[in-house]
């Protein structure tokens, strides 16, 4: 809000992933819940968002995930209730913005890196 970070969570997730798309997948899932949540209090703040709330992604497998919701044999086995990101952005209600990971300021706090990106 106000070009400025409104949520942010660091956390370990509770279910095991076959792959990093699968677990960043996971975490747009979570993430669509608490825009949803934010998109509703604002909207009884009388600050209805009638655009979509950019959300800025580092894996261009679950971005393509998301964007093209048809199941495959290697899709089959994620949970259906991870799905309610493809309703969201289906619904205009987010954005997807690519950012490649050397740019990712999170990186810092969620990979191993070098003294240097630090």
């Amino acid at each position: 809000m106000a070009n400025g970070v409104v949520s942010w969570v660091l956390r370990k997730q509770k279910t095991v992933t076959l792959s990093s798309t699968e677990a960043e997948y996971m975490a747009l899932s979570d993430t669509c819940r608490q825009i949803s949540w934010l998109r509703q209090f604002e909207a009884e703040l009388g600050y209805a968002q009638t655009k979509p709330t950019p959300l800025c992604v580092d894996n261009q497998g679950a971005i393509f995930l998301a964007s093209n919701p048809a199941h495959d044999r290697r899709t089959k086995h994620i949970d259906i209730c991870y799905h309610f990101v493809q309703e969201f952005l289906e619904g205009n209600h987010i954005k997807f913005y690519y950012v490649p990971s050397a740019d990712n300021i999170a990186n810092v706090l969620t990979k191993p890196l070098a003294k240097q990106k630090h």
